[in-house]
């Protein structure tokens, strides 16, 4: 995995001129599936667009681009504008884990770089740089959660955590469900508790990063606890036909020291039945 520095191809102009930018000038994201790559432009996005939807899913979190493949085989570019400059890039199809870059980090535009060499001290900049470490770092601290053995049932929706991306003081997790009903679906925004287990069967440090099933979760006899303030909260398919699936990703509080916490996630019901997943984080 790895973590590069680019630099932008595409920039405003202030002359009148017609600008072109080819193929063979464009760079390239090396991506992998089921992991996101960071897309860190260095300032505020304005907007942005990729041209396949349905192979490429792609959220916006303050000034970051979260980038996540979908199948293999399928190649796609991005363009994204940010308050100074055009930035464009071609995304190659998924491939090895060991070549994606995990995180592609723009260095500011002159017009911004002047900016901050007028406005901030020497001290200040240095701050600002190991800030950038610490975050670089942070990026690179993402981990795929373990699935404990469930039984999965047509006619249900099947919810499984996938990831999460742990930085000094949030935690993003990445979500999937799966409609193996004959109905429609509506994915909502999912409420996230901290339970509280009135008994401690196995150690929570021992299931940090994995997805309890029924039976598992069951043996804390937990309550409900406190609800968690979401941050932010994306899902790529909202409206989940028969057979489809969708990912999204939501961000809490939480940081990489905190203690293996429980917490459960609540997509409300189907078919009255409790549509829930409990992860150690």
């Amino acid at each position: 995995m790895k973590v590069i520095a680019t630099i932008a191809i595409g920039a405003f102009s202030l002359v009148a001129a017609a600008q072109t930018t080819t193929f063979p000038e464009t760079p390239h994201i090396h991506t992998t599936l089921n992991h996101f790559t960071v897309i860190d432009p260095g300032e505020p996005i304005s907007m942005f667009a990729i041209a396949d939807h349905s192979s490429f899913a792609i959220e916006r979190s303050g000034d970051k681009l979260f980038v996540e493949p979908l199948r293999e085989n399928a190649a796609t570019n991005l363009f994204i504008w940010t308050t100074t400059r055009q930035l464009i890039y071609e995304i190659d199809p998924a491939g090895d884990l060991s070549k994606m870059d995990m995180l592609v980090r723009i260095p500011p535009s002159a017009h911004t770089a002047q900016q901050s060499a007028v406005t901030a001290s020497l001290s200040a900049e240095n701050r600002r740089q190991l800030s950038m470490q610490e975050e670089d770092e942070a990026l690179m601290r993402s981990e795929n959660i373990t699935l404990d053995d469930q039984k999965q049932h047509p006619g249900e929706i099947a919810v499984r955590i996938e990831e999460v991306l742990r930085s000094k003081d949030q935690l993003v997790i990445r979500f999937s469900l799966r409609n193996q009903s004959t109905d429609p679906f509506r994915v909502n925004t999912p409420d996230v508790f901290q339970p509280r287990p009135t008994e401690i069967p196995i150690s929570l440090l021992s299931l940090r990063d994995h997805q309890l099933n029924q039976q598992t979760a069951s043996r804390f006899k937990a309550t409900k606890g406190s609800p968690i303030d979401v941050i932010q909260a994306k899902v790529l398919i909202p409206n989940l036909e028969p057979g489809q699936a969708t990912t999204g990703i939501i961000t809490i509080s939480g940081s990489e020291q905190s203690a293996p916490t429980l917490y459960e996630l609540d997509f409300g019901s189907f078919q009255n039945n409790a549509l829930t997943a409990e992860v150690v984080l």
